[in-house]
């Protein structure tokens, strides 16, 4: 699996780690994250500055917005009770594009069991409508959001992109409980892994009737 490594101009490229919470979410004091790490990556390259299925839930796409961690925080929160996937990734990242469609079809596949994804796009938000060019086949059960800090640093520590770099996917159960990580540092996010999870979490709390 490829990945693209988030970096930035200091008197160094380096690469940060976001500052996580014991639930696997970004800690509500951004203050407190830690140190920036060198980046190992097959496939590493600088952060630039600048056919997903067509079937649809009955609800029909939800609008995106442009958030920051707190506003992430609270969209996570209140999903509690849904199995939930979040999805960060680029419009700039090749291999995200490339993973995209599945996770688009994993929401409308699942949706019914009580799964929500959670996209969130790092890109800077003057560019929220190519965002949304991308996911124009998204369905309901997809909350599509935007970082406010488009493309940097501050997106991978606020966020809590833990391995700094993308596509980065967190499996969360139905009490918010981050279950499983995909990305550099964790499972390779491949379709077949995800939706393996995905079923896991499901068959062992079945959604409330």
């Amino acid at each position: 699996m490829r990945y693209l490594v988030f970096t930035v101009l200091l008197s160094t490229a380096v690469s940060f780690f976001g500052c996580m919470q014991s639930n696997g979410l970004p800690a509500s004091d951004p203050s407190e994250g830690p140190n920036p790490v060198a980046p190992t990556a097959n496939d590493s390259v600088s952060v630039p500055t600048k056919t997903p299925s067509t079937t649809k839930s009955p609800s029909g796409p939800v609008a995106i917005r442009v958030v920051d961690e707190q506003q992430f925080r609270d969209v996570v929160s209140g999903l509690k009770g849904k199995v939930v996937l979040i999805d960060f990734w680029g419009s700039w990242c090749v291999p995200c594009l490339e993973l995209l469609p599945h996770t688009l079809d994993a929401a409308e596949k699942y949706g019914q069991r009580g799964f929500m994804v959670v996209t969130v796009a790092i890109d800077d938000p003057s560019d929220i409508q190519i965002v949304e060019e991308k996911l124009s086949q998204r369905g309901g059960y997809v909350i599509p959001l935007v970082s406010k800090y488009g493309v940097s640093s501050d997106s991978v520590e606020k966020l809590g992109i833990s391995d700094g770099a993308l596509p980065h996917l967190k499996l969360l159960d139905r009490s918010g409980e981050v279950v499983e990580t995909f990305g550099v540092n964790g499972t390779a996010p491949t379709p077949e892994n995800i939706n393996a999870a995905i079923e896991r979490v499901l068959d062992s709390s079945p959604a409330a009737n």
